[in-house]
């Protein structure tokens, strides 16, 4: 049993070291001349990667997203909340409609070290919401209702029954002045594919 541990043990850091991921001589780093297998704390170090670059976009890219997901957590149930979004794995945009609340502003100062910008969207997503739960419950040809990420328009769903009996345009535009934000209206079915 012992001598397969050692194998198995030799195996790893022959992986290890061909990886780059550790050096072929433990005992010292030429650089440091400190142990490589303790801190100053005496614990082992945790493995990284010869290229700092690729360690630091790593954490930089979790960073964003796990900032996004927190961000989208606190701000979700806010009114003037529209979206998040991840730009190239490295920077956050917000979606808000109207001026920023001192709630959002005290999310967003959690993450002093991101590039967080705040975009202003042309409909109150709070607004656009409720309208679109109202008419899912009280207008049984709604099939579906959904605000756009970017917060500029939202989509109804119609029972495909309709769209010979009603002008697009005309649902449209009654739509959209009641929700006070552009609706785009199209037909359909919501029932999944077998």
């Amino acid at each position: 049993m012992n001598s397969v541990r050692t194998c198995l043990a030799l195996l790893v850091v022959g992986v290890l070291v061909s990886c780059g991921v550790m050096d072929e001589n433990p005992g010292s780093r030429p650089d440091t001349g400190e142990s490589s297998w303790e801190t100053d704390a005496g614990e082992p170090p945790s493995l990284t990667t010869d290229s700092p670059l690729e360690s630091r976009a790593s954490v930089a890219e979790g960073d964003v997203s796990t900032a996004a997901s927190e961000i989208t957590g606190e701000l979700q149930s806010e009114e003037q909340f529209a979206s998040v979004e991840v730009i190239d794995r490295q920077k956050i945009r917000v979606r808000w409609f109207g001026e920023p609340t001192p709630q959002m502003q005290d999310v967003l100062d959690k993450f002093p070290q991101l590039d967080i910008t705040v975009d202003q969207v042309s409909c109150s997503p709070g607004h656009v919401r409720e309208f679109g739960e109202g008419l899912l419950q009280t207008d049984p040809n709604v099939r579906a209702f959904s605000l756009e990420p970017d917060g500029s328009s939202a989509n109804v769903i119609l029972d495909e029954s309709l769209r010979a009996i009603s002008e697009v345009s005309d649902l449209e535009h009654r739509y959209s002045e009641a929700a006070d934000c552009p609706i785009r209206v199209s037909f359909g079915s919501t029932q999944p594919a077998l």
